[in-house]
């Protein structure tokens, strides 16, 4: 039969080559091929015996053995009165993916959850199933070569009672003539993968024992949070309705005082996207280099969590997006863009994988909100508005400014994001000491590494992943429970430290600020579309003993300077501030195209006259993870200022000074230095502004699409900016239904105040979704992302 060397790797479902002719615009399935032969035995006989040499070498070439005996036995030993043949194997799809509350997802295989059991129907083509003389056994693998040794391969003999629960096994229902009704038990600590399913039929027969192997159909095996058994479960009906099965929801941006919601489809049910997801997660780095070690792993939602957060961005792996915070996108799509995690990753895989361009941390967070629902984990998407990066890993934010030029220097990579969002996953943690369990934080923007340990070699290396980290944790600030607590600790509730520098030197006396982090930090609310404030599960009250107990528990156990320690537990040893500083914003909603006009107020609040005051004010467009994109301009004064009073300083910014420098989040930061030139006693103050874009975009469409109907709406477009927009596009994208995407260009500038409309646009609604996110996208050269957004329900007629 050849040696083992020479063979080639077997495939994971193998099956036969073709022997009948297909006509060329016609593909033959191989599983129908295979169904077509074995219930038609007398023509495969007779195509065998007119063509013995070829299909002997073929089969030689091509399989392995225990698959050449099983044809061999199936054509030349062929005996219906002894051979229990196997005409197909029933799945009962519909039955079983009702009652795993699998039924939505639209994928060929069965979907099944762990922690519970399923049935089959075997349907035998000669006889029926005789006890005394045939043994049955099912087969599920994981992996490219399953096996028994490395845990990847689970034998269960078709038994006449039900066995163990916390073990795979098979047992049978009943028997109908040539029916065999079986129940399978996936145990709680199954393996969350794609299986490969065979039966092995041994039958006894006059020439001896005799067997066949059936290879079937897959199954995907999940978490199950509705089996309170497993570590994912969840109690709460409500809950899990929205955190496991809603497609749908919102994900919170801005700035803490003006936040907007851009709506977004998770499509965990969309064909196609669970299997990506799986195909992420056998992609990791680990696995590849480690399968056998690593498969066993898939079974715990800590592992399979942290790999999914290193998975969906892709600076270590194969990963799914491309992050780029600087503005130019060019060669791919902006951010702002994306509102379909489903699109993402099916762009992804039928790019062989290459990372789609680009994300930023909400887009990032949608797509591993997704793979998490898809496997099972319930999981939320949270946004935590003014976020620390704190680089160091010493729980403080700390500034650096020039007291020359009121520049932000560069001294550490700290920043504070106008918002980041990240993700929460849903599961007990036996791993850590008791009390931990419930929300983990799991943040897959590629931030900061993390270190993780080479299943291979034990050593140490670092990968771009975040979490799994407790909430509870994060809000004590018991910084060492868990993956990455002191890095999300910061993120919340640091300490901002404000240094000065002057003539190269860092000044003492830093100027800390308390209350500068962690603010309105939001996610979906259960049953509705609007936000929910949870900041009170992250941290205790600004201000509270509590609040700081948290605080100084996380900075003694975390990478702090010493030197600084006794400043940040003792702040009254810091010298008192002269300068209190305010800045007011004559207009509260400014959008893009207007003047931004503030009034800068510094008050002397000192016991004593300041006789050389110097004022820095400057206005920049700003990046959403806190860097400056561009300086637009600068003013500086030098004044007196008596104690007790205050002096009003004017600061315009023209439109026309950044309509072509604003980016992403549309925020331009304003900062005032005050400082005593006499002995250096220094204030900062800082203003992001959100400048907004007016609601533009209206439309015609109904309330209601009727499901695989086409339907029309016009788009109108009014220019509300004092300036003319040229060399407009508009893209449209309906969720889960990617073939009706449009794109329309605009034939004409439209003057200000004038309006544009585009007829007929069409959607025709198909797949299995019970809603439709409509996003429509119009980018200008002036202009990028003004975009609206509007979900329909579907009717089934």
């Amino acid at each position: 039969m050849g040696s083992a060397e020479s063979r080639p790797e077997r495939p994971e479902v193998p099956t036969p080559a073709p022997i009948v002719e297909a006509t060329p615009d016609r593909t033959v399935d191989p599983d129908e091929l295979l169904r077509l032969m074995n219930n038609n035995p007398n023509v495969v006989i007779q195509y065998y015996n007119s063509n013995r040499d070829f299909i002997e070498k073929y089969i030689v070439d091509h399989f392995w053995e225990e698959d050449v005996e099983r044809w061999l036995i199936g054509i030349r030993e062929r005996s219906p009165a002894e051979n229990l043949q196997v005409r197909r194997i029933d799945f009962l799809k519909e039955k079983n993916e009702v009652e795993h509350h699998t039924s939505l997802f639209e994928n060929n295989s069965l979907i099944l959850r762990r922690s519970a059991t399923f049935d089959l129907e075997i349907i035998f083509g000669n006889r029926g199933f005789e006890s005394e003389r045939d043994d049955l056994t099912l087969n599920f693998g994981v992996g490219p070569k399953p096996s028994e040794a490395s845990g990847t391969k689970f034998v269960c003999p078709v038994l006449n009672k039900p066995g163990d629960k916390n073990t795979w096994h098979c047992y049978m229902l009943g028997q109908n003539t040539k029916k065999l009704s079986v129940r399978i038990n996936i145990p709680v600590n199954a393996i969350i993968a794609k299986y490969s399913v065979s039966l092995e039929v041994v039958s006894g027969t006059s020439g001896g024992r005799k067997k066949i192997t059936h290879n079937d159909n897959s199954i995907i095996v999940m978490f199950n949070p509705f089996v309170s058994d497993d570590t994912v479960y969840m109690e709460d009906e409500r809950q899990r309705q929205e955190y496991v099965m809603n497609d749908t929801g919102n994900i919170a941006r801005g700035s803490y005082w003006s936040i907007s919601l851009k709506s977004w489809d998770y499509a965990q049910f969309d064909a196609g996207v669970l299997d990506n997801v799986l195909k992420m997660i056998v992609n990791d780095s680990r696995h590849l280099a480690q399968p056998v070690k690593t498969w066993k792993k898939y079974n715990d939602p800590v592992y399979v969590s942290r790999v999914l957060s290193s998975m969906v961005n892709c600076n270590d792996d194969k990963g799914v997006l491309w992050g780029k915070w600087n503005g130019k996108y060019e060669d791919g799509k902006s951010p702002g863009y994306w509102n379909d995690s489903g699109k993402i990753l099916k762009k992804w895989a039928d790019e062989n994988m290459q990372p789609v361009k680009y994300g930023q941390c909400w887009v990032f967070a949608g797509v591993l909100t997704t793979a998490l629902r898809a496997v099972g984990i319930p999981a939320r998407t949270i946004s935590n508005f003014a976020s620390a990066h704190d680089t160091n890993a010493n729980v403080t934010v700390d500034m650096y400014y020039d007291e020359d030029t009121g520049d932000k220097l560069e001294e550490t990579s700290d920043s504070i994001w106008n918002f980041h969002v990240w993700n929460e996953g849903f599961f007990r943690r036996p791993d850590l000491p008791e009390g931990y369990d419930g929300w983990q934080v799991v943040d897959s923007t590629p931030q900061e590494v993390s270190d993780v340990i080479d299943p291979g070699r034990n050593t140490r290396r670092e990968l771009f992943q975040c979490g799994p980290a407790p909430v509870k944790a994060i809000k004590e600030g018991n910084i060492l429970i868990g993956y990455d607590s002191n890095f999300i600790f910061g993120e919340v509730n640091a300490d901002k430290v404000n240094w000065i520098v002057s003539g190269g030197k860092v000044r003492p006396g830093p100027e800390i600020l308390r209350r500068s982090v962690g603010k309105n930090i939001s996610t979906k609310a259960i049953g509705t579309y609007t936000m929910e404030d949870i900041t009170d599960q992250y941290k205790y009250p600004e201000g509270s003993q509590e609040e700081r107990i948290a605080f100084n528990r996380a900075y003694g156990r975390g990478k702090g300077d010493h030197s600084l320690r006794f400043i940040i537990k003792n702040p009254e040893t810091l010298v008192k501030p002269k300068f209190e500083i305010k800045i007011l914003l004559k207009e509260k909603n400014i959008f893009v195209g207007s003047k931004v006009v503030a009034q800068i107020m510094v008050k002397n609040i000192s016991d004593s006259n300041v006789n050389a005051a110097s004022i820095k004010i400057s206005g920049s467009t700003k990046r959403h993870v806190g860097s400056i994109h561009a300086l637009l301009k600068k003013l500086s004064q030098n004044v007196e200022i008596e104690t007790g009073k205050e002096i009003i300083v004017s600061f315009e910014i023209d439109q026309a000074d950044y309509i072509y420098n604003i980016v992403d989040n549309k925020v331009i930061n304003i900062r005032v230095i005050a400082t005593d030139t006499n002995d250096g006693n220094t204030k900062v103050e800082e203003l992001d502004v959100q400048v907004v874009i007016p609601k533009c975009i209206t439309t015609t469409a109904p309330d209601v699409f009727p499901f695989g109907v086409e339907t029309k709406f016009d788009i109108i477009f009014e220019n509300k900016f004092p300036i003319t927009l040229t060399n407009g596009v508009f893209e449209v994208t309906f969720g889960g239904n990617e073939q009706n995407d449009r794109k329309f260009i605009m034939e004409q500038p439209i003057q200000p105040g004038k309006k544009y409309i585009v007829k007929d646009v069409v959607i025709k609604p198909r797949g299995n979704r019970r809603s439709i996110n409509t996003n429509i996208d119009f980018d200008c050269t002036q202009i990028k992302d003004i975009q609206h957004n509007f979900r329909t329900t579907i009717r089934v007629l």
